[in-house]
């Protein structure tokens, strides 16, 4: 069986669309496994008039964690929304002008984040509709409630959920422990290392997705680490033969120190991502009787794929 893996789309259809033509040419593949951030920074939510709507909102947001981390308060984020509104009068004099303004704010960015994540996620899914191949699709940290009306489907989303295909199972969990800025709390799928962690060990797939790729493995960046405890404890008690994930736009195969026979694919940014210019990137990996017989790296590049490697790997099982 043959998988091709994508991840971190980051609302480039175009690209998206190039790396459909190329699948669609191709009879030997019968999985499209995506882990990830399908949803991009859009001109729309980048112009002075958002940023400054964006600026209040975040202010909102941060008077609603500090209330929530050092309170025992379950108050629904709405519903502080709702209040400051109805009374400003019962305010601190500080923030009585100050705190209604940032939550007619918050709301109109919420409002068109709303739409443009909607916008973007129409346009994805039509051009996923068009591969014939079976679909392992889980959501980003730049991804919102809206990816499920589209992509929440039981034939396509394996989001805390399984799957078998050919003999080989599938268990996923998207998200990751931070969220970007631009997805308002509202709006947030969320993440639980040990709900993460509970699932996938219970499901004890051959291969795992994941956004977030597991801590110590494909998971640096140029000062840090980004990758998930909840995963790297995943592989050290379960041992699967192959964890998929993205996130950090770091394209690189490696097995994680420890535990030999697990590997991870981390196949970088499908699409564009800001000023990044290194993006376009994917994998197919060929896998038979549960092990795993070569993973090829693809770059699209001006609309033209490039085969940038192969990487040969020993017999995991």
């Amino acid at each position: 069986m043959k998988i091709a893996h994508i991840s971190d789309i980051h609302g480039d259809i175009a690209t998206l669309r190039t790396f459909k033509d190329f699948v669609c040419s191709r009879d030997d593949l019968e999985v499209i496994a995506c882990t990830g951030d399908f949803f991009g920074l859009n001109p729309e939510l980048s112009n002075q008039e958002i940023k400054k709507k964006l600026k209040q909102a975040r202010q909102m947001m941060s008077a609603y964690d500090f209330i929530r981390n050092n309170t025992d308060s379950k108050i629904p984020f709405k519903k502080v929304l709702k209040y400051i509104l109805e009374h400003p009068n019962q305010l601190p004099d500080e923030v009585r002008e100050s705190f209604p303004a940032a939550t007619r704010d918050y709301q109109d960015y919420e409002r068109i984040f709303v739409q443009e994540a909607k916008q973007q996620y129409e346009q994805l899914a039509e051009v996923f509709k068009n591969m014939s191949q079976k679909k392992l699709l889980i959501p980003g940290n730049w991804d919102s409630w809206p990816w499920f009306d589209h992509f929440g489907d039981s034939d396509l989303s394996v989001h805390n959920s399984s799957r078998t295909i050919n003999n080989s199972t599938f268990a996923g969990y998207g998200e990751s422990p931070e969220h970007t800025v631009f997805v308002p709390p509202t709006k947030v799928i969320g993440f639980d290392e040990d709900e993460l962690y509970k699932h996938l060990t219970h499901e004890d797939p051959d291969i795992a997705l994941t956004h977030v790729p597991p801590r110590f493995t494909t998971d640096q960046t140029s000062d840090t680490h980004l990758g998930s405890f909840g995963v790297l404890a995943y592989i050290f008690r379960e041992k699967p033969m192959m964890v998929l994930c993205g996130h950090n736009h770091n394209n690189k195969v490696q097995r994680v120190n420890g535990v030999e026979s697990t590997v991870v694919v981390n196949s970088g940014n499908l699409g564009k991502y800001h000023r990044q210019k290194q993006y376009g990137t994917f994998s197919i990996i060929d896998i038979d009787n549960k092990n795993i017989r070569a993973i090829d790296s693809y770059q699209i590049r001006n609309k033209k794929i490039e085969h940038l490697r192969e990487e040969l790997i020993l017999k995991t099982a």
